[in-house]
């Protein structure tokens, strides 16, 4: 049974390392608290951690800059629209999207060159309504996971650990999320809806 280790860097001018094996005794140096993990192998990996609501909100808020790019206008956003249909030309060819406000309670189209569909786990359901008779019918699957949030302290603070194998068959990853050991186990498939339970 062995570890892995991964370090994490949120700086984009640092560049990662290749994996590095690691002996028992590495394993006790870097980490003498952790008594379950010693007297094991380990890997070392890198990779890099980001906070993706905050990219994303960054990214929606500097799209709607007008000539943030030069020349360009910016985008219109708009929360709590539901997508209900797509729009097509006399030749089948995808021209908008017919939307639906749910504050105002009006529907309304948008005339578009480019649908990117960013559905997350409901795409399919939009890819459907474009064709409906295509043969791969699900191309995206529910998963869910349960992650445990603890006080700082248990890990270094850049970095984490994966066991990729315990007792009972399942992997186990603790990293820091926000300087707190997070805790979780890998995900599994379930139905695809909006609630989940812990697993």
């Amino acid at each position: 049974m062995f570890y892995m280790k991964f370090l994490i860097n949120s700086s984009f001018s640092v560049s990662l390392k290749g994996p590095r094996f690691l002996l028992p005794h590495q394993v006790i140096n870097e980490y003498p608290k952790a008594y379950q993990l010693h007297k094991m192998n380990g890997v070392s990996l890198h990779e890099v951690q980001t906070l993706d609501s905050r990219m994303n909100l960054n990214c929606l808020l500097t799209s709607s800059i007008d000539k943030f790019i030069p020349g360009m206008k910016g985008t219109t956003l708009a929360n709590y629209v539901v997508f209900k249909s797509f729009v097509k030309d006399e030749n089948g060819k995808i021209c908008g999207a017919t939307l639906y406000d749910s504050i105002n309670q009006k529907e309304f189209t948008v005339k578009t060159k480019v649908v990117v569909n960013c559905a997350g786990q409901h795409a399919d359901k939009i890819r459907l309504q474009d064709n409906d008779k295509t043969e791969e019918k699900q191309l995206s699957y529910g998963i869910k996971g349960t992650h445990l949030v603890f006080k700082k302290g248990m890990l270094p603070k850049d970095s984490g650990i994966v066991i990729p194998k315990t007792t009972k068959n399942n992997a186990v990853f603790i990293t820091n999320y926000m300087g707190h050991p997070m805790v979780g186990s890998y995900d599994e498939k379930c139905d695809i809806h909006h609630f989940c339970t812990p697993t």
